[in-house]
């Protein structure tokens, strides 16, 4: 089994969703992944595969600071000045600090492992993950590197049902139901890029980091 993005304080509703809807055990996981750096998608990713005794994988980019500075000097001069002009906004609050919202989530179901159910007292196995390579042991699933809303931001495609997990890169929204580029972002330029390159995949289904969960044909025709 194959997890990717786990936030920071979303371990324990991963292994409940695993147990209760899924009807699985945790040791089932063999890999955790992120999309990027963010600590809503990759503040879990250790301690889950620490519980599940998986091997973990990030994009190679992630620890390429020097990358990040050539490929764009003003990318994170960009991420914080439209994080401010977002969290200015009242959508960012209806999503990220809605207590209906959280109430919700917090009736999920949870699961919580005692100490000694700790699978790897060791860091475990980790990969990095290349752009245009296929996820260890997963061969079915295409690493994408998609810039823009950080520089190192990837996506998952797999390419049996062309189904496309997005992170950040692509968001989802229900209102009009239809994928849209992120408001937080550091290079404009690189995000057209990053879209440019997804296109060309022609996904039947797209699943966002935020948002809904886009099906459907030419879902990117419009960006």
């Amino acid at each position: 089994m194959l997890v990717i993005d786990v936030s920071s304080n979303g371990v324990d509703y991963v292994l409940g969703y695993v147990r209760e809807e899924l009807q699985r055990e945790p040791a089932e996981i063999e890999l955790v992944i992120c999309t990027h750096s963010d600590p809503d998608h990759s503040g879990g990713r250790v301690k889950l595969a620490q519980y599940c005794g998986a091997e973990t994988g990030m994009p190679y980019v992630m620890s390429s600071r020097l990358g990040q500075f050539k490929s764009g000097p003003a990318s994170m001069v960009n991420r914080l000045l439209t994080s401010a002009r977002e969290g200015l906004r009242a959508r960012a609050w209806r999503m990220y600090a809605n207590p209906a919202r959280s109430r919700r989530a917090r009736m999920r179901p949870t699961y919580t492992p005692g100490i000694e159910q700790l699978q790897r007292e060791l860091p475990p196995a980790h990969h990095d993950l290349k752009h245009g390579r296929r996820l260890p042991g997963f061969d079915d699933w295409l690493i994408m590197h998609t810039p823009g809303h950080s520089w190192d931001s990837c996506c998952y495609f797999h390419v049996p049902t062309k189904s496309l997990v997005s992170g950040d890169t692509l968001l989802g929204s229900s209102v009009h139901g239809k994928l849209v580029k992120p408001a937080i972002y550091s290079s404009a330029g690189q995000m057209a890029r990053s879209i440019a390159r997804l296109k060309k995949l022609s996904p039947s289904a797209v699943y966002p980091g935020h948002g809904s969960i886009i099906t459907g044909e030419r879902l990117l025709t419009h960006l």
